[in-house]
């Protein structure tokens, strides 16, 4: 029902509200939703979208994770704006119910998160390959998916990474000779 309530909403140019569903949904699920919204939406549009305008060259998506440090000081102050707005009351009842810090936002407030700088890019050799044979490579969406190392391999974290940040990561790993940020 997700990807059928994603692809009506966008052929009416409206908004998806995941936060309607997200909320409820255990952390699997969220991560699941996660997934679903970075590689089968956004990075299909922009595929479809540039391969129509350059249909000369392969354009990919790669899910991207970055690796954050664990003990980045963002974590201990999240301060990230994210999901939708609340009342005071709403939002200080939700932050004990579900273990979020919120923050006021203008006249309501809003969950915060961690924003930890990107420290590497997990993808990062499949990503030069790629480039290297002439690929278009869409990644690093929205400032990647940040993960931290542990024991046990990867694990995800909740958090937002700066995209401008990653993407001068990204750059500086792969040797671009220039990084163009364009934004609106």
């Amino acid at each position: 029902y997700y990807m059928l309530g994603g692809a009506w909403t966008l052929q009416l140019d409206a908004h998806v509200r995941m936060d309607l569903l997200y909320d409820r949904w255990s952390l699997r699920g969220r991560a699941f939703a996660d997934t679903i919204t970075a590689v089968c939406l956004i990075g299909y549009l922009l595929v479809q979208a540039l391969g129509g305008a350059l249909p000369e060259r392969e354009v990919v998506a790669v899910l991207t994770q970055v690796l954050v440090d664990a003990d980045d000081p963002a974590f201990v102050c999240p301060t990230k704006p994210i999901g939708p707005v609340y009342s005071e009351s709403v939002a200080r009842r939700l932050a004990v119910d579900r273990g979020w810090t919120v923050a006021r936002d203008g006249k309501y407030f809003r969950r915060v998160v961690a924003s930890p700088a990107p420290q590497g890019i997990v993808e990062l050799q499949t990503i030069d390959r790629l480039v290297a044979a002439g690929s278009l490579v869409i990644c690093a969406g929205g400032g990647g998916i940040p993960v931290v190392a542990d024991p046990e391999g990867l694990r995800g974290v909740e958090a937002v990474i700066d995209k401008d940040l990653t993407a001068a990561l990204l750059a500086e790993e792969l040797g671009a000779g220039k990084l163009i940020v364009l934004t609106d």
